[in-house]
């Protein structure tokens, strides 16, 4: 990889950290089977100016393409700038939150019930002190079939 004049120097002005990383595969998402890595030239930006070096000095982000009509904006304008970037991992986190939410409210209490006693198991409590402390959360308190659903997780 060839790093541009401007990396160069955001990396020696100190707005760029350059390192060396590994991106991996495992044997079990490999499709031959066998795990595989490959190491590449991994860049961090600290700073604005590092995210600006990184995005060829564009901080703003890409003009939307039009709605409707034909799309006439420059190489320029639908380039990606650091805003983009920054949006689009911003918001993976946030979605990330919600969609977690999300599948809570559709699991219904037998998957959260499990979770929530196979959590406390693994953080060290015995099966029947976890089936106690979910047992008298007041999330799970009234709910149908309760003692079954403990039960069936200590199993």
């Amino acid at each position: 990889m060839t790093l541009t004049d401007m990396v160069q120097k955001a990396i020696t002005d100190g707005h760029v950290q350059h390192v060396q990383d590994e991106v991996k595969i495992s044997e079990k998402a490999s499709p031959t089977g066998k795990a595989a890595s490959k190491a590449y030239d991994k860049l961090i930006a600290l700073d604005a100016q590092g995210m600006a070096a990184l995005c060829g000095g564009k901080l703003v982000p890409a003009t939307a393409k039009p709605a409707e009509g034909k799309d006439e904006r420059t190489d320029d304008q639908k380039a990606p700038g650091a805003c983009d970037y920054f949006n689009y991992g911003y918001d993976l986190d946030v979605r990330a939150s919600i969609r977690q939410e999300l599948m809570g409210s559709l699991e219904g209490p037998e998957k959260t019930i499990k979770k929530a006693f196979d959590g406390m198991v693994l953080a060290g409590y015995s099966k029947s002190e976890a089936a106690e402390l979910v047992r008298n959360s007041p999330k799970f308190k009234g709910v149908d079939g309760l003692e079954n659903l403990l039960t069936r997780a200590a199993a």
